[in-house]
């Protein structure tokens, strides 16, 4: 396939191009398709040209892709007249006209190369597995697995295994304390006599008696199907009819069944097919073995017209992943009639899939789900079956889509399913799960780590190089939500994360494995089963070639798996780590089954399986398991089990080419007018011969072709033994070697099941023949990795991060203690501060920590307040009085009994004699310095009541990490987390004033202290220290290791948020915003003013249609205005589009025509005089709306007096951040922060799912109420294109001391300057960003140099919150 465009609105994809004869003429004949994304339609077409036509036809296979009508002719078909060798393809856009043009010899030549591209990949691959003794070798081994030899297994497997006979079975039956009465419905529909005939004996031949079968006639036009069942009721009472008015079709018929049925279970049965005697019988033993089932299905095989039983289907237990691929469960199945009734019966609008809908249904509502495995049904194979196109039943595939579509809603899951090329199956892509991923890598050269690095499409993923042994650790120092563990291989796609992640998406599952081959495409490991494990051979089809379906998609779905091997498996980080992650002292291979076995008994986590992410395993050696170490562990673990074992993975499952071959000898005589052809070809499906001839030719004939005897290889096949498979053909080739170079030599080998067509690679010269072995034996041998340019991720970002601050630490903790105690000496104002630390059960070693990082303080006028909250353990009373005793101004208060951290610290706060009290925890640290810095603030703003600093973490071994440099006071982040948090120092008047802490808050007390102390004082009596004065020990329980260690305090946090806005008087509702700890609010909008959208634009077509659709069409503020700002366009087509809306939306739409040139300030000024609403909303029209509620939410925000301007998060069409607010200075002037975050992602320490306070947002999506922007005289008309946003924002803040935020929810595409923008393509224009680049500089040098909401610790290049370099 050839794609001639696509962009973000229009496709033009050819997919075959050829040239046909008619009559004398030829023609040049182009398929292909044309969509039109943005509108989900064709794109219509022409075609410039002598005597071309251009026809339309309908594309079914992109309806759902593109979300056409079934209507649409989205396909096309150019026809090209001999001798026209270039045309214009002319795609007509609404707005415009696009045109490609082609040159017919050209596009040819391209997909020839495409053609032989293909050809040569599949040669070699052929080439690499024959002719040299490991590809025998492996034929052999493939051969030994070939179906042909499945029906003896099967045979041999029915005599062992069904052995029980009536005779055993009715004591069993008289001993059962529950003997329900089954009702089996069948729909009837013309039928052969036979057959029906066949399904009631088996139904009479049950040793379990207790049955009726309810037989519903469809109206059946055959004239012998109505007296057939007379006949059959009449001779039996417990057989039931019903004949329907109307043929209704099987849902229906079904359902007429159900009507008659009284069993207290029902079973499904179709009318041709039977049941093996013992079928009830063991349906009811189960029913009594566990009475709370109630959904029983079977394991079925197939049988034909003589009885031969065949095919089995050995299903696995409940598999509740694999049933959402295909519908595995289908025959024989038993549910309760209360089951039944719950779930509702069979729905006609899933007809062709009515039992794949029903079982979805009642599995999702089943108490137990119980899997018999035995062969209870036999599934009828007739010839009529199987005569007709599988196509032709695309209705009931269709219907099984659906059918899961509707599983996932009534599950409330998102998710895209769609059908795959095996007809029946299904794969479902999940949507919104993008969890951050660690890709722990082992035994992978650097060029390999970086190589996958850079193919893995993901949008938030580290690749950590580290031996496998170290996975354990490497876990507990990751952050990422998901590890990854990969030993030694190697993704054939990029896509391979997406799709595991993907199927991570379940609750249920906790590991996710993937398909890894060898280098020659064998198979070598596709998930592990307890019953592999049992017998020696833990890798089912370890070996087999990938073709083929595989054992019932074995291979080619995903499936509930026993376990997955630690060379290959994603597992959820907090998970790992906390059930002990891999056993290492166990062989490799058993450690992944053993942490899957574990994860399932400790948390009933599933394992996934699957086939999705493929891989090459680049291992010298493949992962084998020693059968000892299997048998001494399963010794020792008696207790696991397979959740989703089945009874037998049959040996012959590999379903393969039943075509094998080899081209033994291959000689030209020396001018090439004759070549001969020694080889061989067997087929092992069936044992047929295999018909040879040459492939049409204009050039050769095959002039003889003779048969021989190669014992040789029948002795590695599965064929009768006097097969003659062994062939010698003699070809002529009259215009000799030359009649070659266009037209190759194909011998076509057939049989009733393969057909193939083989090149022969004719050469007479011996030179080069040999050279041609030669270069295969290479070939074979793989090609030797060059490892001499090994590339040293020297800037991978987390470890790059983690030197850069220690570099940052080196670089501004240099305190002369000297100078420090002299300065603190000039000191006019000198308060003692009361340090207050709540006690309980601290370890000693921290604690102390603790103690001295006070005691080693610069400042000396402090006084430490330990309150000890009645703690349990002996070691913290004695502890705490030597405390005491050391040090005068250590105070020490115990608690007579435990009232949790709220008390615990009021406690400290009544032994505070201090004018301003700090917090700290008992086991964190203040840096030295810390105190020392909060007096010398106090002495700059005498006035200030609360001061914050910067923080860190520190690890229980010192080491100090994951810096959080924060932003100067931020009111609006701060009602979305408490960013203020360590180091806290308040003003004791204050906190005295608002009651200290409050009981009912602990987790998030200080949160709510911090939200209640605002509230008494005012923004400029705040002050932020922007230096890590605190650093925070994170331990296994603590909520500095983790977001979810103390997830109580996420709730604590909620009801200290909404408490603050109930006390303000605001009506508001305060939710989580997903992690622990961030929270949105949302304000209530008063009155809904109208809103002016001001959009400018010129000849932006797409742009505009695309705005201002996905304005009408997802908006759920009620009253707004759009004015389009048209800059001069003079496309004729915009008129139309704008007369379109101003029809749909009356007087809330118009144009204003400003012909002038362009100067972005200007234009939106004029725009905004003529708007009448409260707030003026600036969008550009290469936006396009996401969030329904992005207007409201802006509202919400822009209503409130100290708002200014309200900024939204835009993102690129790749899912990517392009707008999260704007840093001063940043990159020069000013900057986007976090540009390129993949969507979904947090960001720094949250910032992109919290409300955040900046300089300034873009004007490509702002709102501003309209008297502030007329009190500031709108934009600056000098700063024509770039900064006038930004400017505009500082103004707002600086002269009407208002606030900007920047609100998360409210989220946009946007397309990036598709129509105007930031051009620096001329010097011209880039003379005229570096003029206003410094005019901006110059007027705001003193924010540019230091945004006060940002930090002076992080970067100005990197746009990522990364902590600055120099």
């Amino acid at each position: 396939m050839l794609t001639l465009l696509n962009d973000r609105t229009y496709q033009v994809t050819v997919e075959k191009v050829e040239n046909v004869k008619v009559g004398e003429q030829s023609r040049t004949i182009v398929t292909g398709w044309a969509v039109d994304k943005m509108r989900q339609t064709a794109l219509p077409l022409a075609v410039a040209g002598t005597g071309m036509t251009v026809s339309r036809n309908t594309r079914v296979d992109l309806e759902k892709t593109y979300g056409l009508d079934p209507s649409d002719q989205a396909g096309f078909t150019i026809v090209i007249p001999q001798g026209v060798q270039n045309f214009d393809l002319m795609c007509q856009a609404p707005g415009t006209t696009m045109t490609r043009h082609i040159n017919v010899q050209r596009l040819m030549s391209r997909f020839r190369m495409q053609y032989i591209s293909t050809r040569v990949h599949r040669l070699m691959f052929y080439a690499a597995h024959l002719g040299n003794r490991e590809a025998m070798k492996d034929l052999r081994d493939a051969v030994r697995r070939r179906v042909v030899g499945e029906t003896d297994f099967y045979d041999s497997w029915i005599q062992r295994h069904e052995t029980m006979t009536q005779q055993e079975a009715e004591p069993v039956i008289a001993a059962f304390s529950k003997t329900p009465l089954i009702s089996v419905v069948t729909p009837v529909y013309n039928v052969d006599e036979v057959w029906l005939r066949k399904c009631v004996e088996s139904m009479q031949n049950q040793w379990y008696t207790n049955w009726e079968l309810c037989l519903a006639d469809d109206h059946s036009p055959s004239a012998h199907v109505k007296p057939l069942l007379e006949e059959l009721a009449a001779s039996d009472s417990r057989i039931k009819i019903v004949f329907r008015d109307s043929n209704g079709r099987i849902a229906a018929a079904t359902n007429s069944a159900i009507e008659l049925a009284t069993g207290d279970y029902v079973g499904f049965m179709d009318n041709d097919d039977e049941l093996a005697p013992q079928a009830l019988f063991e349906v009811v033993r189960a029913l009594n073995d566990q009475p709370d089932t109630d959904f029983v299905y079977s394991d079925e095989d197939k049988i034909n017209e003589q009885g031969k039983r065949f095919d089995p289907f050995f299903k696995p237990n409940y598999s509740p992943n694999l049933l959402l691929g295909h519908n595995y469960i289908t025959h024989f199945v038993v549910v309760s009639r209360a089951l039944l009734d719950k779930v509702g019966a069979l729905r006609s609008e899933y007809d062709g899939s009515q039992d794949y809908d029903f079982v979805l249904r009642a599995t999702e509502q089943a108490h137990h789900v119980h899997h018999i495995p035995q062969m209870l049904y036999h599934w009828r194979t007739l010839a009529s079956s199987v005569a007709g196109d599988p196509r032709s039943k695309m209705y009931a595939y269709e219907a099984g889509r659906k059918a899961i579509e509707a599983a996932l809603e009534r599950r409330g899951i998102a998710g895209d399913v769609r059908m795959l090329d095996n007809l029946g199956t299904y794969k479902i892509d999940y949507a919104d799960y993008t969890p951050t991923v660690a890709v722990v890598a082992s035994s992978l050269a650097d060029a390999q780590v970086k190589q996958l690095r850079e193919m893995t499409d993901y949008p938030s993923f580290t690749v950590i190089a580290a031996a496998a042994d170290s996975v354990n650790d490497v876990a507990k120092r990751r952050s990422e939500d998901v590890i990854v563990l990969l030993n030694g291989m190697k993704p054939t796609d990029g896509t391979w994360l997406r799709e595991m992640v993907n199927y991570a998406r379940p609750s249920s599952v906790g590991v996710v494995g993937g398909k890894v081959f060898d280098t020659k495409k064998r198979v070598l490991n596709v998930g592990v089963t307890l019953r592999a494990l049992k017998q020696g051979e833990p890798f089912e089809m370890r070996g087999s070639w990938d073709e083929g379906i595989g054992y019932y998609f074995r291979d080619l779905l995903p499936r509930d798996m026993f376990a997955a091997t630690e060379d290959c498996m994603l597992v959820r980080r907090k998970e790992f780590v906390e059930i002990g992650g891999l056993n290492t002292r166990l062989a490799e291979g058993l450690r992944g089954i053993d942490y899957c076995a574990r994860m399932y008994q400790q948390s009933g986590h599933t394992v996934l399986w699957e086939p999705y992410s493929v891989f090459t395993d680049c291992k010298r050696t493949h992962l084998s398991i020693n059968k000892d170490d299997v048998a001494e562990y399963l010794e020792m673990h008696r207790e696991i089990v397979d959740p989703f074992a089945a009874a037998c993975f049959p040996p012959a499952s590999e379903e393969q080419r039943g075509i094998v071959y080899n081209l033994d000898q291959v000689d030209a005589k020396q001018d090439g007018s004759t070549v001969l052809v020694n080889g061989w070809a067997a087929d092992i499906h069936g044992g047929e011969q295999v018909d040879i001839s040459l492939a049409e030719s204009p050039v050769a004939r095959l002039r003889s072709l003779s048969r021989y005897g190669r014992p040789d290889v029948n002795a590695i096949t599965t064929v009768p033994p006097d097969s003659i498979l062994g062939f010698r053909a003699e070809i002529s080739v009259p215009g000799g070697r030359k009649q070659l170079a266009n037209d190759k030599l194909r011998l076509r080998m057939r049989t009733s099941t393969d057909s193939q067509e083989v090149v022969i690679p004719v050469q007479s010269s011996p030179v080069l023949a040999g050279l041609l072995n030669f270069l295969r034996k290479v070939a074979l041998l793989g090609h030797p990795r060059r490892t001499t340019r090994r590339l040293l991720d020297k800037y991978w970002g987390p470890r790059w991060q983690k030197h850069v601050y220690h570099n940052l630490i080196r670089r501004t903790e240099r305190y002369d203690e000297t100078a420090v105690r002299n300065e603190i000496s000039l000191f006019a104002y000198q308060p003692l501060i009361s340090l207050l630390v709540p006690v309980y059960n601290v370890e000693p070693k921290w604690l102390e920590k603790c103690v001295d990082s006070v005691r080693n303080q610069s400042y000396p006028n402090w006084e430490l307040c330990l309150a000890d909250d009645h703690s349990s353990e002996p070691h913290v009373r004695p502890l705490l009085e030597r405390y005491a005793q050391q040090d005068s101004r250590i105070k020490v208060v115990f608690r007579p009994e435990n009232g949790h951290i709220s008390r615990a610290t009021n406690s400290a706060l009544e032994e505070a004699s201090g004018e301003f009290v700090g917090l700290l925890d008992n086991d964190d640290e203040l840096a030295p310095q810390a105190l020392f810095e909060v007096v010398k603030t106090l002495n700059e703003h005498p006035d200030t009541d609360l001061i914050y600093s910067d923080e860190d973490k520190e690890d229980e071994e010192g080491n100090r990490f994951d810096p959080h440099f924060k932003p100067n006071y931020s009111p609006d982040l701060l009602m979305s987390t408490n960013y203020i948090s360590h180091f806290g120092v308040y003003r004791k008047s204050i906190v005295d004033e608002i009651g200290g802490f409050r009981v009912g808050y602990e987790g998030s007390q200080d949160y709510d202290l911090v939200l209640r102390f605002v509230e008494k004082t005012t923004p400029d009596h705040i002050q932020h220290i922007a230096k890590v004065l605190y650093h925070w020990r994170t331990l296994a329980t603590s909520t500095a290791s983790s977001g979810g260690a103390k997830s109580y305090t996420s709730d604590a946090g909620l009801r200290a948020l909404q408490s603050a806005v109930d006390r303000r008087g605001i009506q508001a509702e305060v939710v989580s915003a997903g992690p622990n700890g961030i929270y949105n609010v949302h304000y209530d909008v008063s009155g809904d003013e109208l809103v002016s959208v001001i959009i400018p634009t010129k000849n932006g077509y797409d742009n505009i249609e695309r705005c201002v659709s996905s304005i009408i069409d997802k908006t759920d503020y009620p009253n707004y205005e759009i004015i389009i700002a048209d800059n001069g366009s003079d496309n004729p087509h915009m008129q139309d589009l704008y007369q379109r809306f101003a029809k749909k939306l009356g007087d809330r739409f118009r144009v204003e025509e400003i012909d002038i040139p362009f100067n972005f300030s200007r234009i939106n000024n004029i725009a905004a005089q003529k708007a009448s609403g409260r707030y003026l909303l600036f969008l550009n029209d290469d936006t396009e709306v996401i969030s329904p509620s992005w207007m409201t939410r802006m509202v919400s925000f822009a209503q409130l007096d100290r708002i200014g301007v309200v900024g939204a998060k835009l993102y690129y069409p790749t899912e990517t951040i392009q707008h999260a607010g704007i840093v001063l200075g940043l990159g020069g002037a000013a900057g986007h922060i976090q540009v390129g975050f993949p969507r979904g992602d947090f960001g720094y320490f949250g910032r992109l799912i919290e409300n955040v306070n900046y300089s300034a947002v873009t004007a490509a999506c702002c709102m501003v109420k309209a008297d502030d922007f007329r009190a500031v005289h709108g934009f600056d008309e000098a700063l024509a294109v770039a900064y006038n946003d930004v400017d505009l924002c500082i103004r707002i803040h600086e002269q009407l001391g208002r606030d900007i935020v920047w609100a998360h929810e409210v989220e946009l595409y946007h397309y990036e300057s598709v129509t105007r923008g930031y051009d620096i393509e001329s010097k011209k224009k880039k003379a005229r960003l570096d003029r206003e680049s410094a005019k901006f500089r110059k007027k705001y040098a003193e924010i540019v140099d230091n945004d006060p909401y940002y930090n002076p610790n992080l970067s100005r290049t990197s746009g990522n919150y990364w902590v600055r370099e120099k």
